[in-house]
């Protein structure tokens, strides 16, 4: 994932950002890719240390548990499922594996729990909350890019989809396709896939490999 000035704030803040730049790999511009094949780069400022950071995101979030289990106000559990949420009382039941259901109060709930939110569930049960989810039209792949210019980050970008990469440590680059859902399922084969990066990334297919 990429890290810009505002997520080092939050890691300065919590005395984790020297740790977590250590690992990082700076990427100093962005390298545009047009159809037309003439890539350029962007900068991303005048000097040399402007820059964003590609950093590995499981290693990111290991590292961010292990400081929170640290704090003697944070308990952290796994392989619990939230139940059932009385917003009143702030009561919430969680699954609680083989040993089945733990009850917990506490002073406030916050609920991030995604789209299929169980609290949302409960409030919408609770009292006279409107409710409306969309979903956006959009969806991604990743893939995996060998080697490339290092310390870019690499954009292919279009007028409603885009693909990018960030660099990993091994050189090689992590790929994140996104564009309409509706593309993603045009492509039934390898052939109506390889179509698809003629028409709008064809300068990537010799990095990538024309067959799958």
């Amino acid at each position: 994932m990429a890290l810009s000035h505002r997520g080092r704030e939050a890691l300065r803040a919590v005395g984790l950002e020297d740790e977590v730049l250590s690992t990082a790999i700076p990427m100093r511009a962005r390298m545009i890719h047009p159809l037309s094949g003439n890539q350029y780069s962007i900068p991303y400022g005048t000097k040399r240390d402007d820059c964003i950071y590609s950093v590995n995101r499981r290693a990111l979030n290991e590292l961010l548990l292990t400081k929170a289990e640290e704090s003697p106000n944070i308990s952290i559990h796994f392989e619990s499922r939230l139940l059932q949420a009385d917003l009143e009382t702030n009561t919430l039941v969680f699954s609680d594996g083989a040993t089945g259901k733990k009850t917990v109060q506490t002073e406030f709930v916050f609920g991030c729990d995604g789209a299929h939110s169980t609290v949302r569930r409960q409030m919408m049960r609770w009292g006279r909350l409107n409710y409306q989810q969309e979903y956006i039209q959009h969806g991604y792949r990743e893939l995996t890019m060998p080697p490339m210019e290092p310390n870019f980050i690499h954009i292919w970008p279009h007028h409603e989809f885009m693909m990018i990469t960030l660099p990993n440590h091994d050189k090689s680059f992590t790929l994140t396709l996104l564009m309409p859902c509706s593309l993603f399922e045009s492509v039934r084969n390898e052939d109506s896939l390889l179509t698809l990066f003629q028409a709008h990334f064809p300068d990537s297919i010799n990095k990538i490999g024309a067959s799958l």
